[in-house]
């Protein structure tokens, strides 16, 4: 849990300038391993899964320490930023922004919580 805790304590930091909790803007699921097409068998309650967007994916797109590039995922032009299981996207000339990452509940590991 102390994991889970850390990661959204993240998700508002960047926008918190006078370290004030900012709301979030996302959506969450629980899953298994799987992202896509999980087998019938796997269980579905090993993983929580974070989708963000707008302001909390933009500070969060801008925090991570990493160097954006090009054509992983989106449109042509969209700008991809991926630190550890995190992955944030610039899209349409930074008019949108999307973040999306995963923690295995067993191990508070994060990790990606996208396809692409």
């Amino acid at each position: 849990m102390r994991t889970i805790a850390i990661v959204l304590l993240l998700t508002g930091a960047a926008a918190a300038s006078a370290g004030e909790y900012q709301p979030l803007h996302g959506t969450y699921k629980l899953g298994g391993k799987t992202l896509i097409d999980p087998p019938a068998t796997e269980s579905q309650t090993t993983h929580f899964y974070v989708d963000l967007q707008g302001r909390t994916a933009h500070d969060l797109y801008d925090a991570l320490d990493a160097k954006p590039v090009a054509g992983v995922c989106g449109e042509p032009g969209d700008l991809t930023k991926r630190s550890g299981g995190v992955q944030c996207t610039k899209a349409q000339g930074g008019k949108a922004y999307y973040c999306a990452f995963g923690i295995e509940l067993k191990t508070q590991k994060v990790v990606s919580g996208v396809v692409c």
